[in-house]
């Protein structure tokens, strides 16, 4: 959420869009969904794949060092983040999704406030 906020931050400053449109906060959740999982979930899940998919009878991979020694060698540093489209496709919608939903529920819930404070009542 801390990403979303700050990215929320940026888009508002740079489109000068309100922040709490909805639009601005579909874009802040695209691009923090895509920064979380360019730098955390791809890399560590190509990591953790490699490691438990090594054959039983021969082992491919001493632990985390010795994976990334090797993939740096034989892919280069951005061997890391192969299959990157396939990972933020699966991980991208929910967090999309559910920020978005978030702030229309507020919104819809500020607007049911906004309509029972302006009744009078008698």
């Amino acid at each position: 959420m801390g990403v979303y906020d700050m990215t929320k931050g940026y888009v508002t400053n740079a489109t000068g869009w309100n922040r709490k449109d909805t639009k601005t906060s579909s874009v802040a959740a695209f691009e923090a969904g895509f920064f979380m999982t360019a730098v955390t979930v791809a890399l560590w899940d190509m990591i953790c794949t490699k490691l438990m998919n090594q054959p039983t009878d021969a082992k491919l991979y001493d632990g985390f060092a010795d994976l990334a020694k090797t993939t740096v060698h034989a892919d280069g540093v951005l061997g890391f983040w192969r299959g990157f489209i396939p990972i933020w496709a699966r991980f991208a919608p929910k967090p999309a999704g559910h920020d978005s939903v978030i702030v229309w529920v507020k919104h819809i819930n500020q607007q049911g406030w906004k309509r029972r404070g302006s009744r009078s009542s008698g």
